[in-house]
């Protein structure tokens, strides 16, 4: 029988997850380049549809972005108002879905910080007047 309390050992895997089979051959490299880029742990399971989201999105945005560029930033409407561009409303939305899916990823770096590591930091850290005790 294992261990049982202070003494039990946990499995713990280093496994980096995978991309799922849905992905295209770009997707899948670009996924593998996220996580690679990562310490082993950063993800779970439960992270990759997510992931595989947020992949999707940004190959999405690119082609948005690439359409953008060849229309005009403004039209004229059937009553003769200038309006923005409709492209640039979606822009905002794919944009806004990739800032979202990024932070719950953790990916950008105020998602990654933990007020009790800034704590810990910030009591190492060392005052302005140490030299004077040392």
């Amino acid at each position: 029988m294992g261990e049982r309390g202070a003494n039990a050992v946990i499995k713990t895997t280093t496994a980096r997850v995978q991309p799922p089979k849905g992905l295209s051959r770009r997707g899948r490299e670009y996924f593998r380049e996220i996580v690679d880029g990562l310490r082993p742990d950063h993800f779970a399971d439960c992270d990759i549809p997510i992931l595989a989201n947020y992949v999707k999105c940004v190959f999405t945005l690119e082609k948005i972005q690439r359409q953008a560029e060849k229309e005009p930033f403004t039209l004229v409407n059937n009553h003769g108002n200038i309006m923005k561009h409709p492209i640039y409303a979606v822009l905002k939305e794919y944009l806004s879905t990739l800032t979202t899916l990024s932070s719950k990823l953790r990916l950008n770096p105020s998602s990654r910080y933990q007020a009790t590591q800034a704590k810990l930091l910030n009591k190492k850290a060392a005052s302005k007047r140490d030299f004077l005790n040392e």
